[in-house]
């Protein structure tokens, strides 16, 4: 058997199961896609048709066929056709393929301390990059939270600034000191309205 068909009798095998687990859970395509989307992997009702029926079918991505093993509460095997021993290889090599990740990772943690470093002794003998960094931390803080917010949550602030790779490095390089936010002319404008200028 030539791999072309291999990987047509392993998308077909998918497909019977996910229609099979899909009917003996009474959902629709509708309610499967809102499950997956719960789950966070949206996928829409036509696709998940085209998947079951289509001639050809459409593919399962990895991301989606680990979606529905979470969704439908079944081992990934359940959707593959391999025997419990291929699933425990599969996952081994998953995890392999995680190792590697997590090495690149580790080294990219000390290269960046590395390099955070560094510019800290800069912004330690240089107030002009100091500021320089303080705005530049202070424009991308504002152009990813919503003003009024700003002033008010620093816990939103903080997870923010912990999810953008700019606000981190500015946050990091200024060892926490952003500089006045309190500067900004929003926040100005704001301040004069409420004193009745």
């Amino acid at each position: 058997m030539d791999e072309d068909q291999k990987a047509r009798d392993v998308e077909a095998y998918m497909a019977l199961r996910l229609s099979e687990m899909r009917q003996a859970a009474g959902w629709s395509f509708t309610k499967l896609a809102e499950k997956m989307e719960n789950v966070g992997c949206p996928i829409d009702r036509s696709s998940l048709q085209k998947i079951e029926n289509g001639k050809p079918r459409r593919k399962i991505t990895v991301n989606e066929l680990v979606a529905f093993s979470m969704v439908f509460d079944a081992p990934i095997a359940t959707f593959l056709d391999i025997e419990n021993d291929d699933e425990q290889d599969w996952l081994i090599r998953a995890l392999e393929q995680s190792e590697r990740l997590a090495s690149i990772a580790i080294q990219a943690r000390k290269d960046y301390s590395a390099s955070v470093e560094r510019l800290k002794e800069i912004v330690d003998s240089d107030p002009k990059f100091k500021a320089r960094i303080q705005e530049r931390f202070a424009k991308n803080l504002y152009a990813e939270i919503p003003f009024f917010e700003l002033f008010t949550d620093d816990a939103f602030i903080e997870a923010t600034v912990s999810g953008n790779a700019l606000l981190t490095t500015a946050y990091d390089v200024l060892g926490g000191e952003t500089g006045p936010l309190d500067d900004h002319p929003l926040k100005r404008k704001i301040d004069r309205s409420e004193n009745g200028e």
